[in-house]
């Protein structure tokens, strides 16, 4: 990469690509940019780095984001999915055929994230994710509760497969790759990988007593209400990094 040459001090290469891409002004000032940013990496990144104000900001908001892409509710889909069926009334030879096709979905639609990513927007893909997925749950709920099983269930439960790996899925890592300085981005990376897995563990070991205690209906409403709180919450704090340099990001989160 052109970070990786000028990291190690093959400026020359890395203008001759950056200038294949922009031109020589935009390559000599991407270059100084970069140099600027890796001359900061060689420091040893020490834990009150972290706490520093400019960057607890977007540790927060990359915890906010691992955090989020767990509690939508999703891996209840992935982990229960033979309860969730047999509550809409499939038998054990058509719940195994609907998680193949739940696998499937997913394949697909994370190959699908790949192709459109960078033309629509890691901002834009979040908010339509969160947006979907709300509404798909209120619709979920209003058929558990009305107790409506079979078809129904079974479509718009693949319908929020889908929603979920074309968007929160793929989207939330891509952007904590991009969201944090390069001289902490290994750290951070690291914690925010931490607070994704206690999200969840703490989504499927209350998943049971949560279903139990609010029943079927309630409890897809429920991560209903977290999609549409954290479709408000990206829609004010989450920048779009779509077409922009780890230094550009840099430089608009941090200083």
């Amino acid at each position: 990469s052109v970070r990786w040459l000028v990291k190690n001090k093959q400026n020359a290469k890395a203008e001759k690509i950056l200038t294949k891409i922009g031109g020589v002004d935009y390559a000599k000032s991407e270059i100084a940019a970069i140099q600027k940013t890796v001359s900061k990496e060689d420091v040893k990144v020490r834990f009150r780095d972290l706490l520093e104000p400019k960057i607890v900001k977007v540790l927060l908001l990359g915890f906010f984001l691992a955090i989020l892409q767990q509690w939508c509710g999703m891996n209840v889909t992935f982990y229960y999915a033979a309860d969730i069926f047999q509550a809409a009334g499939y038998n054990i030879q058509q719940m195994m055929l609907n998680i193949v096709v739940i696998g499937t979905i997913m394949v697909l639609s994370v190959a699908l994230t790949v192709v459109i990513v960078d033309k629509v927007g890691r901002k834009k893909l979040m908010l339509l994710g969160t947006a979907s997925m709300a509404v798909i749950y209120g619709i979920i709920g209003l058929l558990f509760f009305n107790g409506i099983n079979g078809v129904p269930i079974i479509i718009f439960t693949l319908l929020n497969v889908a929603a979920y790996s074309l968007t929160l899925a793929p989207i939330v890592w891509v952007i904590l790759s991009e969201i944090f300085p390069n001289r902490i981005r290994g750290a951070a990376m690291s914690l925010s990988a931490v607070v994704l897995w206690i999200g969840n563990f703490s989504l499927t070991f209350t998943f049971p007593a949560i279903k139990e205690y609010l029943g079927w209906a309630n409890n897809f409403w429920l991560y209903g209400v977290i999609c549409l709180s954290g479709f408000f919450i990206l829609y004010f704090i989450l920048p779009e990094t779509k077409n922009k340099s780890l230094e550009q990001i840099e430089q608009e989160l941090i200083n």
